[in-house]
C-alpha cells in the first residue's frame, strides 16, 4: 500500500553514497513503511551529491503511527517522529537548526572518541561525561548529539534525564566527512551561544585540532589549532587537564 504524506519539517539523511534534505514539497512512499524497500520520493536535485528535497507530514503510515507536525515544530516532536522509525543501527542522529542527520559511525571517529574519553575521565567522573546523548542548545531546533560533553559538578537535568546546555563546560566534536559543515558552522555558534567555555573539534581529515575558548557574545574570541601530536593544553579551562593527540588516527 502506498503512503502519502506532506511535509513539515526539513530533514536531512547523511549516508555513505548520498544526502537525502527535506524540505516542504511532497513525497509518495511506493511501499509500505517499514518494510525495508526502497522509498521513490519525486523530488528535484539539488546538487551533483544526490541532494534531493522532499517533505514528510505522516499521522500514520502502514502499522507506524508518527507524531503529527503540521502545525508548530518542536525538538520533542521530531525526536519523537525519529523513534518510531525504523532506523538503522550503527548511526548518529541528531537535529541541526531543523534539519535532521543520520550519520554512519566510523572506526576512526570512534578511536578517537574513546582516546578522549580515557584521558578525561582524569578530571570528571563517570556521570560527569556524556557521548552521542541528546542535549537542546540555543537557535532554531537545536538537539545535538555531542560526541562528547563533560558536564559541570552539580549537573542539574531537563525532561527524560537529558543534561542542560547550561551544564556543558566541554564539548568535542570529532569531523565526520558529510557533517564537517556543521561543526565548523552552527554548532560551533550553539555552543558558543550557550557559553561552553572550552569547544574541541578533532579533525582526521587535516589531522589537527581547534580549541575555541572564551565565549562571549555568542561566538568564541580564542581559537587555538594544533596538529595531532601536539598536547592539547585546557590546565587553564574547566577540564584542568592536558590531553594528548599522538595516537589519534588520520583520515
Amino acid at each position: 500500500m502506498a503512503t502519502t504524506a506532506k511535509i513539515s519539517t526539513s530533514v536531512a539523511l547523511t549516508t555513505r553514497m548520498r544526502v537525502l534534505a527535506f524540505t516542504r514539497t511532497s513525497l509518495r512512499a511506493r511501499r509500505p513503511w517499514g518494510s525495508g524497500g526502497p522509498v521513490t520520493v519525486p523530488a528535484r536535485a539539488v546538487s551533483n551529491d544526490h541532494s534531493y528535497r522532499c517533505t514528510v507530514d505522516c499521522k500514520q503510515a502502514t502499522g507506524i503511527e508518527l507524531v503529527d507536525v503540521s502545525n508548530e515544530l518542536t525538538l520533542d516532536s521530531m525526536f519523537d517522529w525519529l523513534e518510531r522509525l525504523p532506523a538503522p543501527e550503527g548511526y548518529k542522529v541528531e537535529i541541526v537548526e531543523g534539519t535532521i542527520y543520520m550519520v554512519p559511525q566510523r572506526d576512526t571517529h570512534w578511536d578517537i572518541t574513546m582516546d578522549l574519553i580515557e584521558q578525561l575521565r582524569a578530571s570528571y567522573p563517570r556521570k560527569r561525561l556524556t557521548s552521542d546523548v541528546r542535549i537542546d542548545f540555543p537557535g532554531p531546533l537545536n538537539g545535538f548529539a555531542c560526541d562528547i560533553a563533560g558536564l559541570a559538578d552539580g549537573t542539574g537535568h531537563e525532561g527524560e534525564g537529558r543534561p542542560r546546555a547550561q551544564d556543558v563546560e566541554f564539548v568535542t566534536e570529532v569531523v565526520s566527512r558529510g557533517t564537517a559543515a556543521n561543526d565548523y558552522g552552527p554548532k560551533k555558534a550553539a555552543y558558543a551561544a550557550a557559553e561552553v567555555p572550552v569547544y574541541l573539534i578533532v579533525d582526521p581529515y587535516t589531522a589537527k585540532c581547534h580549541v575555541h575558548t572564551l565565549p562571549k557574545d555568542g561566538a568564541y574570541h580564542v581559537e587555538t589549532t594544533l596538529d595531532f601530536g601536539v598536547d592539547v593544553d585546557l590546565t587553564g579551562t574547566p577540564a584542568g587537564l592536558k590531553l594528548a593527540t599522538g595516537e589519534f588516527p588520520r583520515d
